[in-house]
């Protein structure tokens, strides 16, 4: 798989709603989704390109979530201090007796908000729009229809990545190109530059989570946290609120390679709902239930002393291949996933 770095800089106010608008105010997302600019830029080529099926259609691209900065959003296993949000952080995936209270203070244990970058949070620069809605007989104001809306400030960079497994396709994407995305272009709303651009190769980094638990060496263990929304389902074609290994042995494409590895009882998620619109039919499309980003999971098997090797090295081959999404949809961006995170690890204990 090739990737690529893809940035999108806000050039008008954006707004993206996060369901469809059922009063008088929008909210908006603080990230863009990869459907959004998938479905922005797939309007801007036309069926008619050459290459059109061979990016949209056929599942060798995948568009990645833009999000500020490469900001995340924190696992939803981690905890901050709630009267003194300086105290150390704490990560409850990895500890076996989880505490309640601040190890610094005794004061409760809360979940950050926003988004991290590093060791911190990043909020996007947002603000509140307002318009009345015109009479299309009059072209006058209508009375008593006055909306506003939560958009995205100018001029706010979105970094994140394109993935396609056919290099001379994603090869036609590189380059500039001006987009409108979100809600409100008819009143100058949603401009933004596109930029996409050769990425040199991630390295691997799989050295943690391949290490054995002082207390159980025969133990070999890793995590999973979502990085977007994960669409699921069980047999019964009803969504799940967790992955299993064998979800993501499927994304490595080798199904059963990852039977003997167990999910630890230990894990943190949420559902969410997805509201979507189809631009061309003009109508709004099905409620999907995902796993919201943020979630985490471990995953556990016990290995002999002589096979640990090769099952290390075995097991940073397929979380590689799976790394490109896991679950349903994954070409519109869901189930962008990270792969022993340092976070679980640095904050496993609290100070």
């Amino acid at each position: 798989m090739q990737r690529y770095a893809v940035t999108l800089t806000t050039r008008s106010p954006v707004a993206i709603s996060r369901s469809r608008a059922t009063g008088n105010q929008i909210e908006t997302l603080g990230h863009i989704p990869g459907t959004v600019w998938r479905g922005a830029l797939a309007a801007q080529l036309g069926a008619a390109h050459p290459e059109f099926a061979a990016i949209f259609l056929s599942g060798r691209v995948r568009f990645g979530d833009l999000r500020l900065d490469d900001a995340v959003p924190w696992p939803l296993s981690a905890r901050r201090c709630a009267v003194h949000p300086g105290h150390r952080m704490l990560d409850l995936l990895l500890v076996d007796d989880p505490p309640i209270e601040c190890a610094e203070c005794e004061a409760k244990l809360v979940m950050p908000g926003n988004l991290r970058l590093g060791s911190g949070a990043r909020k996007t620069v947002r603000r509140v729009t307002t318009h009345t809605a015109i009479s299309n007989y009059t072209l006058r104001i209508r009375p008593e229809q006055f909306f506003s809306t939560e958009v995205l400030e100018r001029d706010q960079k979105f970094q994140g990545v394109l993935t396609a497994s056919d290099a001379l396709v994603a090869q036609t994407l590189l380059g500039k190109r001006e987009l409108w995305i979100g809600r409100g272009a008819t009143r100058g709303q949603g401009m933004a530059e596109l930029n996409i651009q050769n990425l040199q190769p991630p390295v691997p980094n799989l050295n943690w989570v391949l290490r054995q638990q002082q207390r159980q060496p025969d133990v070999l263990s890793f995590t999973a946290t979502l990085l977007s929304p994960c669409i699921v389902y069980d047999r019964y074609l009803l969504a799940r609120a967790y992955i299993t290994a064998e979800d993501i042995a499927e994304a490595a494409g080798e199904p059963g390679a990852l039977r003997r590895y167990e999910l630890a009882p230990r894990w943190f998620s949420r559902l969410a709902t997805i509201s979507g619109w189809n631009a061309q039919a003009s109508l709004p499309k099905s409620d999907i239930t995902a796993i919201s980003p943020g979630s985490a999971f471990l995953f556990q098997t016990t290995v002999s002393e002589r096979e640990i090797q090769d099952e290390r090295a075995r097991l940073a081959d397929i979380l590689e291949r799976a790394s490109a999404g896991l679950g349903e949809r994954w070409a519109e961006g869901f189930g962008e996933v990270s792969f022993q995170d340092n976070f679980h690890w640095e904050f496993r204990h609290a100070r």
